[in-house]
């Protein structure tokens, strides 16, 4: 298998941050076929993280995918939001990494807990529309909806919904009749 042509993430950048744990890894910090996960396993991890990446991306209004080469800053980040979610899942998937111990006063934060938040926080700056990325130009969540005199999708003006004056009062209406 290889990695999808939407995601962000690589091999290599996920074996940095969790090849330690891998079982059965005949070359220390190097996915195969035979390692616990496997390469198929960990580039399906990426690709799942990526796709749910993605759906954050669309619902912020951004274009997808984030291209290299045009928004280079943000594409470096979404592979580093991609590893870090990718890293979760890997490590949630070995035994003796998969439980993590309620924060509380003296206990030190894990690696898996400390790579959730890092994702966390990708999302939520893509959420938030902090992304230095493209955003999409037409196809957008609010394209259909006109308020006021604004143009339609022909370039005419709207005429507008709502009328009213500095000295309207509530309930009352205009005595010029058009």
């Amino acid at each position: 298998m290889a990695l999808d042509a939407n995601t962000y993430g690589t091999i290599p950048r996920l074996e940095t941050l969790v090849g330690d744990v891998l079982i059965n890894s005949s070359t220390a910090r190097t996915f195969s076929a035979t390692t616990v996960p496997s390469t198929t396993q960990a580039e399906q991890t990426l690709d799942d993280i990526a796709a749910e990446m993605n759906v954050h991306l669309l619902n912020a209004g951004y274009s997808v995918p984030v291209v290299e080469g045009t928004d280079n800053v943000a594409f470096d980040y979404m592979r580093a939001v991609n590893v870090w979610g990718a890293a979760v899942l890997v490590l949630d998937s070995l035994p003796g990494e998969a439980y993590t111990a309620p924060n509380s006063a003296g206990v030190p934060q894990g690696r898996k807990q400390h790579w959730q938040n890092m994702y966390l926080h990708g999302l939520k700056v893509i959420d938030d529309g902090q992304l230095g990325a493209t955003k999409e130009s037409t196809g957008g969540h609010l394209d259909d909806i006109r308020i006021g005199s604004q143009k339609d999708s022909n370039g005419n003006t709207n005429l507008p919904i709502f009328t009213r004056t500095l000295t309207d009062e509530p309930n009352s209406r205009s005595l010029i009749e058009t």
